[in-house]
């Protein structure tokens, strides 16, 4: 069963056509722990990786926020 927590990085990955957490690492240039800890809750989406989806993907930042708070709510 996978976990609902994962609500940003699962859509992201989908909308980006990716299949692993190290392939969004890469997109993203950050470390692929950084990925493991946003989905086992060990840290948080911080702002400055919003600001990051938002300039590489165009998503509004709005959107962005909507799925956290959607995968907060769900834990």
């Amino acid at each position: 069963m996978e976990l609902k927590e994962n609500a940003l990085l699962d859509h992201l990955m989908k909308k980006l056509g990716l299949k692993t957490n190290k392939q969004l690492a890469d997109y993203f240039d950050i470390q692929q722990p950084v990925i493991s800890k946003i989905r086992n809750r060990r840290m948080k989406v911080s702002n400055n990786f919003i600001l990051l989806i938002h300039e590489k993907t165009d998503m509004p930042v709005a959107e962005i926020r909507k799925l956290i708070a959607r995968s907060e709510n769900e834990r």
